[in-house]
């Protein structure tokens, strides 16, 4: 699966968030984001 990829806009810029899907078993989903810090560079993919 791929990142979903999410942009705030805010009054001097932007904040721009990246997440990762998971499906579950039982239908669920979820959203999560990866280890990092603020401001660290993405991993690249795989």
């Amino acid at each position: 699966m791929g990142r979903l990829h999410v942009a705030f806009p805010l009054e001097k810029g932007n904040v721009q968030v990246f997440l990762r899907p998971k499906a579950h078993k039982d239908g669920s989903f979820s959203l999560t984001s990866g280890p990092g810090q603020f401001g660290d560079p993405l991993p690249q993919a795989i």
